[in-house]
């Protein structure tokens, strides 16, 4: 059973996580399209036991373990990519120790990709801030998390919605004000399953996760 229902089939929200990032006291962010990037420091805090145990087994071919701390200091800023990169630590943690004992962390992981992809759905929403920085980071990690644990004929469709919301920003090369998002960009052809979105060495035995590749654009003239 995969530990994600598919986008259409999203359960309710009621049932609150323990996580101290799911605390009801995280201030909303408002969204634009250069959101503010965080500044590289300690990203893990210590009650974070979900997201210690994923950094802690992250593959050891990782190109850059800034890049990566970088890039999940931005997801918790924002409450949709923060769900979903919740969701894809919990639906890890499971697969990797699948056990009577873990079974909660399916429950977890299908009820932060509830809460990830409506809370993304209503951002797509608004036209003025639709391909919006996080944005952009949410579908990423969406397309990582339907890829290795949900519905595998829904990643073309998020596939092309990337597509199209990197064409209206103008490429990748646009996106320099923010390195780790661009790098994960950048990159995401070569992303590895059970990798986040980041990219790693070829020497890694994971199977690429997009073996056709994603074609994202680098300039739009």
């Amino acid at each position: 059973m995969s530990p994600a229902p598919s986008i259409s089939d999203r359960p309710e929200l009621a049932s609150a996580s323990s996580n101290a990032l799911d605390s009801d006291d995280n201030p909303s962010i408002s969204v634009t399209a250069t959101d503010s990037i965080s500044t590289p420091g300690p990203t893990i805090h210590s009650d974070d036991s979900i997201l210690q145990f994923y950094t802690a087994n992250f593959c050891v071919h990782c190109r850059s373990r800034d890049s990566l701390d970088t890039a999940v200091a931005y997801m918790r800023e924002h409450e949709a990519s923060r769900n979903l990169l919740l969701a894809y630590a919990y639906a890890t943690r499971w697969k990797l120790l699948s056990s009577p004992e873990t079974v909660q962390d399916q429950v977890d992981a299908q009820t932060h990709y509830g809460r990830g992809t409506n809370v993304l759905w209503n951002r797509l929403c608004d036209a003025d801030h639709a391909s919006s920085d996080s944005n952009i980071q949410a579908v990423l990690l969406l397309m990582a998390y339907t890829s290795d644990f949900g519905q595998s004929r829904e990643v073309e469709l998020h596939a092309e919605a990337l597509r199209t919301m990197i064409e209206q920003r103008g490429g990748i090369d646009t996106f320099g004000h923010h390195p780790a998002l661009q790098d994960q960009l950048r990159v995401i052809d070569q992303s590895r399953e059970f990798h986040l979105t980041l990219g790693c060495e070829t020497s890694c035995p994971s199977a690429l996760r997009f073996p056709g590749g994603v074609r994202l654009s680098s300039s739009i003239q």
